[in-house]
């Protein structure tokens, strides 16, 4: 785990929350890897207006792809 890489994730809403995908491919990445999630930023619905919130992490999972 010596690549550190930022991203922000597009998301759309779902039933059961938001769904935020990956912007690549993890089936050929063999090895251990760990997702730092270091804030949220939740809007006002429905407009997605200025008045937004940060909800500050970090939040780490670790997984490993076989």
């Amino acid at each position: 785990m010596s690549n550190e890489t930022n991203y922000t994730f597009p998301f759309w809403p779902t039933l059961g929350g938001e769904t935020y995908p990956l912007p690549f491919a993890l089936f050929d990445k063999h090895g251990q890897w760990m997702l730092t999630i270091p804030y949220v930023m939740a809007h006002a619905e429905p407009t997605r207006s200025q008045h937004a919130e940060m909800v500050t992490g970090p939040w780490e999972f670790k997984f490993v792809v076989p």
